[in-house]
Order: C-alpha cells, then sequence, then structure tokens
C-alpha cells in the first residue's frame, strides 16, 4: 500500500471567538458546506441553517424512514442516502427534489454504505461486494468502474465517508485511512488518518475534528495546523468554515465566529 510519511511539522493555532447562537436539539450528526451553512441530521430530519444559526429549511420523508447518509460537497445537489430501502434522493439548496430517486436495487446493489454526487452529473458508490467505487449517470447506468481494493484492503472493512472535491474521490475506512482516487476511480494513495468519521477538504488540506481540536493537514507537504477550540466540554464533532466554527455536542449545535 502506497503510505506517506506521516506529518513532520505540527503547529498548534490559538484563535479567538465570538459566541453567535446554540440551538437546543439532540442531532445524530452534522455536516456543513463551503458555503457556511450547516446541517443537522436528526434520524427522518435534516435542518438547514445558516452560518447565523438561522433555519433556511428541512426536509424529511417518512416513507424511507432514518436518513443513514449525507453529502453535503455540493450545496446545490444534496445527497440522501436511505440505506434500509436501498435509495438515494438529491436535493437542491432549497431542498426540493431535483431528480428521480437512485433506485439502488435497480441496479443489482444491496446495501450501500456512503455515496457522493458527481462532477459528471450522477452519483459515485462503494461497492462492498466488489470492494470498489463505481459511478452511475441519473438512469442508473453504470458509467466508470473503479480500482478494485482486494489487495489493499480487509473485505471486512466498512466505509463511513465519501467526497468528491478537486477531481478526486477521498474515500475513508476509520480502520485504514482515507484512499484517494482520481476522478475515473483510479487508486492513488492512502492518507494514513485513522479513526475518522467525517472531514472537509480545501485544495491540498483535509480538516478534520479530533481530540479535542481541529486538525489541518497538508496532505501534500505533510505539515499540519491543530486550532484549539472555545470550549472542549463534550464536544461530539466541530467543524471551521472560513470564519465559521460550528460545534456539536449532546444537546446543543453551537455557532462561532472566528474574530
Amino acid at each position: 500500500m502506497k503510505y506517506l510519511l506521516f506529518l513532520f511539522l505540527i503547529i498548534t493555532i490559538h484563535k479567538d471567538y465570538k459566541s453567535v447562537k446554540n440551538i437546543p436539539i439532540k442531532a445524530d450528526k452534522f455536516l456543513t458546506d463551503i458555503m457556511g451553512n450547516c446541517y443537522v441530521i436528526k434520524k427522518q430530519e435534516i435542518i438547514k441553517y445558516n452560518n447565523l444559526g438561522q433555519k433556511i429549511t428541512s426536509y424529511s420523508n417518512g416513507a424511507l424512514g432514518n436518513i443513514t447518509y449525507v453529502d453535503v460537497s455540493n450545496p446545490l445537489r444534496i445527497l440522501l442516502l436511505y440505506k434500509n430501502f436501498n435509495q438515494v434522493i438529491i436535493l437542491d439548496n432549497s431542498f426540493a427534489e431535483i431528480t428521480e430517486p437512485f433506485y439502488l436495487d435497480n441496479a443489482g446493489i444491496d446495501m450501500i454504505d456512503v455515496a457522493c454526487t458527481s462532477n459528471f452529473g450522477g452519483i459515485w458508490v462503494y461497492n462492498s461486494t466488489y470492494m470498489e467505487l463505481q459511478r452511475f449517470n441519473t438512469g442508473m447506468n453504470i458509467e466508470q468502474t473503479g480500482t478494485n481494493l482486494s489487495d489493499l484492503i480487509d473485505g471486512n472493512q466498512t466505509p463511513n465517508f465519501i467526497i468528491e472535491k478537486n477531481d478526486n474521490i477521498y474515500l475513508n475506512f476509520p480502520e485504514t485511512g482515507i484512499f484517494v482516487f482520481d476522478n475515473f476511480g483510479s487508486y492513488y494513495k492512502t492518507i494514513p488518518i485513522k479513526g475518522l468519521k467525517r472531514f472537509d477538504v480545501n485544495g491540498s488540506f483535509i480538516r478534520y475534528y479530533k481530540n479535542n481540536k481541529i486538525h489541518n493537514y497538508n496532505h501534500i507537504l505533510l505539515k499540519e495546523t491543530q486550532i484549539n477550540l472555545p470550549d472542549t466540554t463534550d464536544v461530539l464533532d466541530a467543524s471551521l468554515v472560513n470564519k465559521n466554527l460550528f460545534m456539536l455536542k449532546k444537546d446543543w449545535v453551537s455557532f462561532y465566529r472566528v474574530k
């Protein structure tokens, strides 16, 4: 496996924050987009807030049950995966459905764990049966098959996050790290950061929350900065987008602004 020599320089940064708003909510998870919006997922519902903590819109589909996975990498094409029904729905920025649902059963795919939108207009999924990325068009016809990973990972490993950014696909296996592919699904390298639930990609930087800090890792230069948080009590997740900081706690979502 192609591993990089991991981290030769770590710098800790202290920032000053201004509290903007605290929203009382018991959320399963949250995500942020490049525009500074925050998406809170609570069982069957996804709620969109702006960077001031103001609710913009929400969406739920009781017929499909709980939302299993969400991709907000393209804020104009929000992807929702309903694993129990093996369906994917695409929403626009106001949460209106903009395509027919992707019925994964029709493509012969069972129980997908992660999926993301593609710059080509369809979706990427990781097919655990064949251990490869697959890209489908809106008609659920396969258009691209990626590198088979059977020589790189144990077949029992399950990915928990996927995102397409900068003409690359980033697929996370918590036990191994972040697998990087080109936009045709061909394997390029592994970034050996383990134990992640999600991350953001901005150019050559991988940004993620771990051990009560925001980590900003340049996987090209192998440099990392660590950013302290204004509060580390019971923080489940955190995301820093531009000058907006979002923190997920057990009963709250907190919004901050970097001074």
